[in-house]
């Protein structure tokens, strides 16, 4: 994964837009960037966003514009509202690997596929978190149930429309990125916990949590059935299916997703210790081997 310190320079939207010579392309990618200076702002930073990313986020937001859903899918944004937070998302995601470090904790961990799983779930979690807090900030007196619900039902677009291009039967993912179906599942469960007592509960064990994870599976279901019906997604025979039931089925004993958030707990303490650190003071080996020994090996014994 790059660093954006190391690779570009940070650029304000209005500049990304000014350097768009069609105006129409322009327009557009106005529309879907005028929410990210005030997400960037609560987030602490920001870059431009490449052109393939918006035009992917408009893409989904047409596709799920045709495919009739129950509930209906809430407009929070405006027209472009499912766009937008495809965007907001995605940039969340890529800032977040940058904030927290991630490229210098590969470094000392290693890049194995449970290292680069397990720093994906990092920066997934917290921009599943920020974007609810975003729109938290623009709804304060809204009821939290309702606004986690409104990010869900925007971003699943977002990742269900990833899942199509990834194999069906290989939900341990790739070299690089957990499953998808995977990544859908763990923003219910970060959306489900983010409670205003601000107390991690990855079991669902606090009432509230438990009850909003129930609350939440029950509007992502009636979203994938309709995704499912309107792609004509079906087993020989018209015998349709979900890739996405399929891999809550596959994954029952967490097999999949087990060994991502064992590698993220023993990670974790390095990738808080790095992100409040400023940046000069871990910019060499030495600094980054001293600072992960302190925090990646058991305390001696005599």
């Amino acid at each position: 994964m790059p660093d954006p310190d190391n690779e570009r320079r940070p650029l304000p939207p209005v500049e990304f837009l000014n350097s768009i010579e069609n105006k129409n392309q322009r327009t557009r990618y106005a529309v879907l960037l005028e929410r990210l200076e005030p997400l960037a702002k609560l987030i602490g930073t920001i870059y431009p966003a490449p052109d393939g990313l918006l035009d992917q986020c408009l893409m989904v937001d047409a596709r799920a514009s045709t495919i009739k859903h129950s509930p209906a899918t809430p407009q929070p944004f405006g027209k472009f509202s499912i766009a937008k937070m495809g965007v907001m998302w995605a940039y969340a995601h890529e800032l977040f690997h940058f904030l927290r470090r991630h490229t210098l904790v590969e470094k000392h961990f290693g890049n194995e596929v449970s290292t680069k799983h397990a720093l994906e779930y990092d920066a997934d979690l917290c921009s599943v978190a920020s974007l609810y807090r975003y729109v938290q900030s623009q709804n304060p007196t809204c009821n939290p149930l309702l606004l986690k619900r409104v990010v869900l039902m925007n971003l699943y677009w977002t990742l269900r429309m990833m899942i199509d291009g990834t194999t069906v039967n290989d939900f341990g993912g790739s070299q690089t990125h957990p499953y998808v179906a995977a990544r859908l599942t763990d923003a219910v469960g970060k959306l489900a916990m983010l409670n205003d007592t601000q107390t991690p509960d990855p079991n669902f064990e606090n009432p509230t949590t438990h009850l909003h994870c129930g609350k939440l599976m029950n509007i992502l279901m009636p979203l994938e059935l309709a995704y499912v019906k309107a792609s004509e997604n079906s087993q020989s025979g018209g015998v349709e299916f979900s890739i996405v039931a399929e891999f809550a089925q596959a994954n029952m004993e967490l097999r999949f997703t087990h060994h991502r958030h064992k590698r993220w707990d023993e990670i974790s303490p390095l990738i808080e210790k790095f992100a409040k650190l400023p940046r000069s003071m871990v910019d060499n080996e030495k600094t980054i081997a001293l600072v992960g020994d302190n925090f990646s090996l058991p305390p001696y014994r005599n």
